[in-house]
């Protein structure tokens, strides 16, 4: 009878740590009656039953709770952010549940479970062990169900979770396009003052909001929870239409929690329609479990980059939200901004209540500003229609649509599409030229140009205003959220004229030099042109000019003829500033040059008769001057240089 006893009180045992320890739906006694067993002397019955202690030591249920109100006094997003207030401690989260009227069949302390979908070992390490202690339950179990030769019942609370569950949604498919948007963002800190009326909040020129849907608490346990006043808020944002983004407030500082809490916000999201960023707000504060943490700038990269990246996986645009010391300080910002969108919490004045930016107003500014973000976080106290209290005002400067063609609101303006200088002569690219970026502000100062020459290499403007040719100049302006516009230009670097000669010497005996100077003129210099064509190849050989007051022609001009070496410079103009020269070179013999006479040879004689040349006179010492007459003076030869027999002498020219 013993061994009866002892067999009914460990299934008793085995059903009180399943039911009660794992799921909670027991209540705190459980009876077991009706062990009848056989004896030789009668049959008896026995009843056992469980005392209240027993239940109670039940395990701790895996479940994810809100954090208390003395945990989380300012873990709304912005809280670290320069000039922001902190929430009041009697406005923080509690673990109560939502009110019985929503939700009777519920007991009133009963925490929101994990969902479904997320592996309850990747949530946090107190569900692991939990995990672990189920799972020896289900061993004792099975090894019970096979005793008795039957199959082990399916987990009921796990198979009713999944009937419940809607199915899962794929983001929407949407187009960025760059427009300026006002925005809001809210938790429970809003609903905790009243209902929020979301048509009056979009009436009041709210084009999106980014909702709270969960977060880490700032204690040092850093237990998992879903904003209590996230579904409603979802929901009723959505019902109103306006589009929504959903944040994380992180405390995570190693990399297996940020995977925790992107797949806790993944899958709160994956049932509602999520077009705006879903975001990761790390944020420390004195007293936070981030505080004194001592995270790297590379480690902080890399917890922040292991949130996004499954969030980009899934589908959604990811973003990362912080105060301008937390964004240039803790991370290495040039990588992050690289690969997400950045949301920046700055508080400058006039913002707050009902003042709001507007397009064209100045951009925050001083230290601590990163260089790029697309969204701005402006005021903490902001005062919108349909929300009792303060709340965060943003504006975006893009949003999304579901049809339209991404375009961009940045403008780069230039006053010509293709610019002209002369080889060696700089000019200033800039002229002329500006941008207004994503904020409707003038920019000019972002713009970048960059010269290409005809063979794709980037180079110097120096080194192109020196090198004829043709040249490409890319104006790009990059703003502050980081997009861009482009645009090109034409560049030319005119070189000088063509100019070319028939030749270059010209060598003249006196004779010739004569003839030729008597018939000086610049067209007889002309056709000694060649080409002359300007840098496009146009020909320009009627306006090659001849330099005047050369020394040749004040030497015609004087009637006296010097023998000697004379230059004539040609000068072709192409009409746009650029000259080229060339040179012609006449030479007009130092000496009188001798033509040995004819020789007569008799009419009936075929024999040609032998001449002989006379030998040269020595060269004068000294240049001689000439008078130009039809006859000139006889030579004289001296009696050492006569001719010889059978050679006559030159007397005349």
């Amino acid at each position: 009878m013993e061994k009866f006893k002892q067999f009914f009180l460990k299934i008793k045992d085995k059903l009180t740590a399943i039911y009660a320890g794992e799921h909670n739906i027991l209540a705190a006694v459980i009876t077991i009656t009706g062990i009848i067993a056989l004896s030789v002397t009668g049959i008896i019955i026995i009843k056992v039953t469980t005392s209240d202690t027993d239940a109670t030591a039940s395990t701790t249920p895996a479940v994810i709770t809100e954090t208390t109100s003395t945990e989380e006094i300012t873990t709304e997003a912005g809280t670290t952010t320069e000039a922001e207030t902190t929430e009041p401690a009697t406005e923080a989260e509690t673990t109560t549940e939502e009110p019985a009227t929503e939700a009777p069949t519920e007991p009133p302390t009963e925490a929101k479970t994990v969902p479904e979908t997320i592996p309850i070992e990747e949530i946090s390490t107190v569900a692991q062990k939990e995990a672990e202690k189920f799972d020896a339950q289900e061993e004792a179990r099975k090894e019970m169900a096979a005793e008795k030769d039957t199959e082990p019942p399916a987990k009921a609370p796990e198979e009713n979770t999944s009937a419940q569950s809607p199915k899962p949604t794929e983001p929407p498919k949407v187009s960025e396009t760059a427009k300026i948007v006002t925005g809001i963002d809210v938790s429970h800190w809003q609903s905790d003052r009243g209902k929020i009326d979301w048509n009056k909040v979009k009436n009041d020129g709210i084009d999106y909001v980014i909702i709270k849907a969960a977060g880490r608490s700032i204690g040092s346990d850093g237990s998992l929870y879903e904003d209590s006043a996230y579904r409603e808020n979802i929901e009723g944002a959505l019902a109103a239409g306006i589009p929504v983004g959903v944040y994380f407030f992180s405390q995570a500082i190693t990399e297996q929690e940020a995977r925790e809490e992107a797949s806790l916000i993944l899958a709160l999201i994956k049932d509602y329609k999520i077009t705006f960023p879903v975001v990761f707000d790390w944020e420390t504060s004195n007293g936070y479990r981030t505080y004194s943490s001592g995270l790297s700038r590379e480690k902080m990269n890399s917890i922040a980059s292991t949130f996004c990246d499954m969030v980009q996986a899934a589908g959604y645009t990811p973003m990362v939200y912080g105060n301008g010391w937390d964004l240039t300080n803790r991370y290495n910002f040039d990588s992050l901004c690289a690969k997400y969108k950045i949301w920046l919490a700055r508080y400058p004045a006039p913002y707050g209540g009902t003042v709001r930016y507007k397009v064209g107003d100045s951009l925050p500014s001083g230290r601590n500003i990163p260089s790029t973000y697309q969204m701005w976080q402006y005021c903490s106290d902001g005062a919108v229609a349909g929300i009792n209290g303060n709340v965060d005002v943003n504006v975006s400067f893009f949003s999304y649509s579901g049809t339209e063609v991404p375009t961009t609101a940045i403008r780069l303006e230039l006053s010509q599409d293709s610019l002209t200088t002369n080889l060696g002569t700089a000019i200033d690219l800039m002229d002329g030229v500006t941008g207004f970026n994503t904020a409707g502000l003038e920019d000019k100062a972002s713009i970048s140009v960059t010269v290409t020459n005809s063979a794709g290499e980037v180079v110097s403007e120096d080194i192109a205003f020196n090198t004829p040719g043709a040249y490409t100049v890319t104006y790009r302006l990059r703003d502050f959220t980081g997009a861009s516009k482009s645009a090109d230009v034409t560049l030319t670097v005119r070189d000088i004229p063509a100019l070319t000669l028939t030749a270059d010497t010209v060598n003249l005996s006196y004779d010739e030099g004569s003839a030729f100077i008597a018939s000086f003129s610049n067209e007889t210099l002309m056709t000694y042109i060649g080409s002359a064509t300007d840098f496009e190849g146009n020909d320009i050989s009627s306006d090659v000019k001849i330099l005047p007051d050369n020394e040749l022609e004040q030497m015609i001009a004087s009637g006296i003829v010097k023998a000697g070496t004379y230059t004539i410079a040609f000068t072709a103009d192409d009409g746009k500033g650029l000259t080229a020269s060339v040179s012609l070179t006449i030479i007009i013999a130092e000496e009188e040059t001798t033509t040995p006479p004819e020789t007569t040879t008799p009419a009936e004689s075929s024999v040609p008769v032998e001449t002989t040349t006379a030998t040269e006179a020595p060269a004068p010492a000294e240049t001689t001057s000439y008078i130009i007459t039809e006859t000139m003076e006889t030579a004289t030869v001296s009696p050492e240089t006569s001719a010889t027999e059978g050679t006559e002498t030159d007397t005349t020219d």
